[in-house]
């Protein structure tokens, strides 16, 4: 468990996370993250970019091409 201070940033709050935080969490500088209250506890989610349904359909195809044969006899 690691405590922190909250520090005034402009007419705000705001709560610093250490590299080894983000590190942990897989998060750099520029990430985006969720912020959720669930009572008095806040949750804080990386939000991660979903990959557009035609680029993986592209990619199911390249790989459903390129297997084709083995899924075959693995059949």
């Amino acid at each position: 468990m690691t405590i922190k201070k909250l520090t005034k940033v402009g007419n705000s709050q705001a709560i610093v996370l250490d590299k080894t935080i983000l590190a942990q969490m897989g998060l750099s500088e520029a990430d985006e993250v969720q912020i959720t209250l669930h009572g008095q506890q806040l949750v804080v989610t990386p939000v991660r970019p979903r990959i557009p349904d035609e680029r993986l359909r592209e990619s199911l195809d390249r790989v459903l091409d390129e297997y084709d044969e083995l899924f075959r006899r693995l059949a």
